[in-house]
């Protein structure tokens, strides 16, 4: 039945019998590819549109700087309808590379160091959580001599993840953090081999990426400058094309360009400053910031600090009341050690 002129098709529902020979329909760029689905820091589901652009110009990124081709092997390690396996799927595809889907919910993290080995992966695509719960099932003697490029993101990278591959992976293997999000991929990526030293407890968001600009602006949308923080805003050609059905949002975060009517500012919503040198770095989501006892307060950053103890394996901030009434701040922890007894002393 056609919605707003479109006509949904299921596919629960699509005769069998169809043929599946190349329908040869002429593609613009500029034509919707697909909608997925995300939530980002709200918990309420938003439908992000893309284009066939899009999606080339985020193959074509990965690809050059990952240096992805024909004879390397990808793993899948997400849902079809996540993010990132956009990048994985087409990465290997228009490459020529082989792609490997390997189910982690079924098999659990336990199996991941084999499969690796066994399927001879290249490259290893998974988001920061996934990553250091797999290493945790590492021992020191397992090596993975075919894997040489470890790609990392969707979530805050801290300087222990960075220890953690340093201590596991070869010299030949190299480790990208990314920073992106599915309205836009990457927009920053920061290198590191294991002679990488991270100064803070949280790896750079890093460097530029082809054709996309990073800004920091100010509550008013004008720019600041070096060392200044505010919100990080992408301008490209190459950005989503809006919200599902949320014009209202989109109208919020996609702003025309005045100085390039070819391209669109997209405020991700995210804070961050740019050093001299043109890296950025990333200090969590604005709508992450409370007020505790009139003081404006990151919760990311108070993560951050209970991370860089040597007891914690992860760690969940919140806003809360207390018995008095008063705004005070939760910390959700998982020792490094199971069963660890904790108390504020180490923290």
């Amino acid at each position: 039945m056609p919605i707003n002129g479109l006509e949904i098709l299921n596919i629960d529902d699509i005769d069998r019998e169809i043929s599946t020979e190349n329908l040869d329909l002429p593609l613009r760029a500029d034509d919707f590819a697909y909608i997925i689905y995300t939530s980002g820091s709200t918990g309420k589901p938003k439908g992000v549109i893309q284009n066939h652009r899009y999606i080339l110009h985020l193959t074509m990124n990965y690809t050059n700087s990952g240096h992805i081709c024909d004879s390397d092997r990808l793993g899948l390690l997400y849902s079809p309808n996540f993010a990132g396996a956009v990048r994985d799927i087409f990465c290997s595809l228009l490459n020529g590379a082989t792609l490997l889907p390997y189910d982690v919910k079924q098999e659990g993290l336990i199996g991941l160091s084999s499969w690796l080995k066994e399927q001879e992966i290249t490259i290893f695509f998974a988001v920061a959580t996934m990553f250091r719960h797999f290493v945790s099932t590492l021992d020191k003697q397992e090596k993975f001599p075919k894997l040489r490029l470890i790609q990392i993101g969707s979530e805050t990278v801290y300087k222990k993840d960075v220890e953690l591959y340093q201590q596991h992976f070869s010299d030949d293997c190299i480790f990208v953090a990314n920073l992106g999000g599915s309205e836009v991929s990457p927009i920053r990526q920061f290198f590191v081999d294991r002679e990488t030293e991270i100064t803070g407890s949280t790896v750079p968001a890093g460097y530029a990426v082809e054709d996309h600009e990073v800004l920091i602006f100010d509550d008013d949308n004008q720019p600041l400058g070096f060392n200044e923080i505010g919100d990080i805003v992408v301008r490209s050609r190459y950005l989503f094309c809006g919200y599902w059905q949320r014009e209202d949002l989109t109208k919020k975060v996609l702003l025309k360009d005045a100085e390039d009517e070819n391209k669109l500012l997209y405020k991700t919503g995210d804070l961050g400053c740019m050093l001299p040198d043109g890296c950025l770095m990333h200090l969590g989501r604005k709508d992450f910031q409370v007020k505790v006892r009139g003081y404006r307060v990151d919760v990311s950053e108070v993560e951050m600090v209970i991370l860089n103890t040597s007891l914690i394996r992860e760690t969940a901030v919140i806003a809360s009341t207390d018995n008095m009434g008063e705004q005070c701040l939760r910390a959700f922890i998982v020792p490094l050690v199971p069963h660890q007894a904790l108390s504020l002393s180490v923290l």
